[in-house]
C-alpha cells in the first residue's frame, strides 16, 4: 500500500502528534508534518453524536461521577466555509491504509479535498474532515432539548494539543475558534466492540 498517499489537515485533536502516532501505530517523524493554516474556513462547535445510540466500533459516554449513561448530545469541533477567515492546524502525511482508519474514526465527518487552500504547498493531495449534515442536525436537536454538551476531557485534550506547539499557536486557536456554545461536562468514554 502506498505509504505516501497524501496529507490530512488536523484542526482539533488531530493536532496532537503523539496521539496521532498512537492511533496509526507508528512514529510520525518531524518531516512528515507541518504547521499551516487553512484559508476560507472558521472553526466552531456545532456537530454532535447521540449518546444513547450504540454504533458498533464507536463509543458512548458515562457521567464521570455517577457512572450513568446520560441522554445527551456530545458536541465536537467542526469547520465551515467562511470568507476572509483562516484556522491554524497541522498537515500530516498519511498512507492509504491510515487514511481508511481515520475515515472510520471520524464517522461524524466527511473527508473533502483542500488542495490550494492551505498557506503552504504540499507535495501530495490534502484532505480535511468536515462535519456531516446529520451530525449538525444532532447538535441542533441537542440545543433544542437543552442537552448538548462538550466532554471536558476532549476540550482539554484539544487545548493541550495546540499548546504542545507553543503558546502563540494555542492563542491563535482561541482567536480563530467561535466561543463554546454549550456547557462542559465531566464524562468518560466507553468503547463499543465492532460487532
Amino acid at each position: 500500500m502506498d505509504r505516501q498517499c497524501g496529507y490530512v489537515f488536523g484542526y482539533g485533536s488531530l493536532v496532537d502528534i503523539d496521539q496521532l502516532a498512537r492511533f496509526v501505530g507508528r512514529e510520525i517523524k518531524s518531516h512528515e508534518w507541518t504547521i499551516c493554516r487553512l484559508r476560507g474556513y472558521r472553526r466552531l462547535w456545532n456537530i454532535a453524536m447521540d449518546n444513547i445510540v450504540d454504533l458498533p466500533g464507536y463509543k458512548y459516554y458515562i457521567d464521570a461521577k455517577t457512572r450513568v449513561r446520560p441522554r445527551i448530545f456530545v458536541t465536537f469541533l467542526n469547520i465551515q466555509p467562511c470568507e476572509n477567515r483562516a484556522i491554524n492546524g497541522i498537515a500530516f502525511r498519511i498512507s492509504a491504509e491510515e487514511l481508511h482508519m481515520l475515515d472510520i474514526r471520524e464517522r461524524n465527518y466527511d473527508r473533502i479535498g483542500v488542495d490550494g487552500m492551505l498557506d503552504r504547498e504540499l507535495p501530495a493531495p490534502c484532505w480535511v474532515y468536515v462535519g456531516t449534515d446529520e451530525a449538525e442536525r444532532r447538535y441542533q436537536e441537542g440545543l433544542r432539548n437543552n442537552n448538548a454538551c462538550i466532554d471536558r476531557n476532549y476540550y482539554e485534550a484539544v487545548e493541550t494539543a495546540f499548546a504542545t506547539h507553543g503558546s502563540a499557536f494555542l492563542a491563535e486557536f482561541h482567536g480563530s475558534t467561535d466561543g463554546v456554545p454549550v456547557p462542559m461536562r465531566d464524562l468518560r468514554v466507553v468503547p463499543l466492540p465492532s460487532k
